[in-house]
């Protein structure tokens, strides 16, 4: 059985930016697990997956909520990146506000639930913060960091049986920070953010020190002459892209809604 990478696309985690990657290493045999339109991917969505993709390499998307209790089989190689909580939570916003038309104001978006510790949630499928870290240091076989992008490229590499080609597209950057600036500037919007992610700050600080930085050390040679590409794809890397994206789009989404019943 080949190896299915299962990356866990947390939101504003630069996780656009690793898809990129993968989709340049797999083409057509990368998954874009968003477009069953469901809100959880689970084994079922997979196995129909299976008949239409050849030799599954990837399968990303922001629903690969809680992967396991919902993915199963030795084949399955759990991977996500975390961002510094605050940071993210407000780019989320943000980006909510400025791609989406969000109305909300932070303080009404960010008193409801589903928008608290969301990294915590995602990963364990609740708040439940001793559970996300019993997941991520026993079932996923990497976690990277944002803050640290390339340097976690490196590393992953490292881990891998067959290292991938590690370059990349930069992700959409927001057009504006002032929806972010507006909040750095309101003690009370601040304060809730914080209130709001402790336990993402508890996941984040756990999985830097205690699995990162151990792992890291213990691969900091390898990976010194490692090389990162950013917006810079070969031909070939770019037929790869755009094969994935056709492919997923054009034959993947339409399957699933005539056949996936």
């Amino acid at each position: 059985m080949f190896l299915v990478i299962a990356f866990l696309h947390i939101p504003k985690t630069a996780g656009t930016s690793f898809k990129s990657l993968l989709r340049a290493n797999f083409g057509i045999r990368c998954v874009e697990s968003n477009k069953v339109k469901r809100s959880i991917y689970t084994d079922r969505d997979l196995k129909f997956a299976r008949k239409v993709f050849i030799r599954i390499g990837a399968v990303v998307g922001h629903n690969l909520k809680n992967p396991v209790d919902h993915l199963h089989g030795q084949e399955i190689t759990l991977l996500t990146f975390l961002r510094q909580p605050v940071d993210r939570c407000i780019s989320h916003y943000q980006d909510r506000v400025i791609r989406n038309g969000l109305t909300m104001t932070f303080e009404e978006w960010i008193s409801l639930e589903d928008n608290q510790n969301l990294m915590v949630r995602l990963i364990a499928g609740s708040q439940d913060l001793q559970r996300a870290k019993e997941i991520l240091a026993g079932q996923f076989l990497f976690i990277g960091f944002t803050e640290r992008f390339e340097e976690s490229l490196k590393l992953l590499n490292s881990l891998l049986d067959k290292p991938l080609d590690l370059s990349y597209r930069t992700s959409i950057r927001s057009r504006s920070n002032h929806v972010r600036e507006e909040i750095i500037k309101n003690q009370r919007s601040m304060e809730l953010a914080v209130r709001h992610n402790e336990l993402d700050q508890q996941l984040y600080d756990f999985a830097f020190s205690e699995l990162y930085l151990p792992l890291l050390s213990r691969h900091s040679q390898g990976i010194e002459k490692v090389t990162v590409i950013s917006d810079r794809f070969t031909r070939k890397q770019r037929l790869l892209f755009h094969s994935s994206i056709r492919y997923n789009k054009m034959i993947y989404r339409p399957l699933v809604k005539i056949l996936d019943k």
